[in-house]
C-alpha cells in the first residue's frame, strides 16, 4: 500500500501497487500549486527586477509599482548606453541629471533622451 510524503503528500508506492491515472494527476497537481506559490513569494521577497522597453526618440517613463533604490540601463547590445553614462542610477543621485538621462521616481524611473533613442531596446535592472 502507498504512502506519502510528509511535506506535499504525494504518493510512495510500494512494489504491489496498482498505478492509477488519477495519483499521479493528484501528484502533479500538488507540485504545480506548490511551485505556483514558491513564485509567487519570491516575487514579493525579490529585490531586484528586471525587464525592456523601446525607445522614442524622447523621454520614458517606466513603472516599477515600487520606489528603486537603483536602475542599471543598458541597451540592446548589453553594453553601457553611451560613454558618459556608465554606472547606476541612484535614488537622489539621477545618472546624468544635466542631459535628464535617468531619474529614479517614487514608482520606477524616467529615462531621458539619452535612454531613449527611438526604435533602440533598452534593458534595465532594478534593485528595490
Amino acid at each position: 500500500m502507498a504512502t506519502y510524503t510528509s511535506n506535499y503528500q504525494l504518493h510512495q508506492w510500494a512494489p504491489e501497487d496498482d498505478f492509477l491515472r488519477t495519483g499521479f494527476n493528484e501528484d502533479f497537481a500538488k507540485i504545480d500549486t506548490g511551485i505556483a506559490a514558491a513564485m509567487a513569494e519570491a516575487a514579493v521577497k525579490s529585490r531586484a527586477v528586471s525587464g525592456s522597453y523601446s525607445g522614442n526618440g524622447s523621454t520614458r517613463s517606466v513603472n516599477l509599482g515600487f520606489q528603486p533604490q537603483a536602475v542599471l540601463v543598458e541597451n540592446w547590445r548589453g553594453t553601457a548606453v553611451n560613454a558618459g553614462m556608465r554606472g547606476l542610477g541612484l535614488w537622489g543621485n539621477p545618472l546624468n541629471p544635466e542631459a535628464g538621462s535617468l531619474t529614479l521616481t517614487e514608482t520606477g524611473f524616467t529615462a531621458g533622451q539619452n535612454c531613449c533613442s527611438s526604435g533602440v531596446t533598452y534593458y534595465y535592472l532594478a534593485v528595490k
